[in-house]
């Protein structure tokens, strides 16, 4: 396989529970992040 961020190794996972837990995780994140229209990268995000 490819080689991914930092040098490690890509793994393709089929496992139904793995799967799930990176998407959730993933959704988890996505909630957190900030709207394009609002994004100003001359600021800095709120502590």
């Amino acid at each position: 396989m490819g080689r991914g961020v930092a040098g490690l190794d890509d793994e393709f996972v089929t496992d139904p529970r793995i799967v799930r837990q990176a998407v959730a995780a993933f959704e988890m994140v996505w909630e957190r992040a900030i709207p394009h229209e609002k994004y100003n990268p001359d600021h800095s995000p709120p502590a």
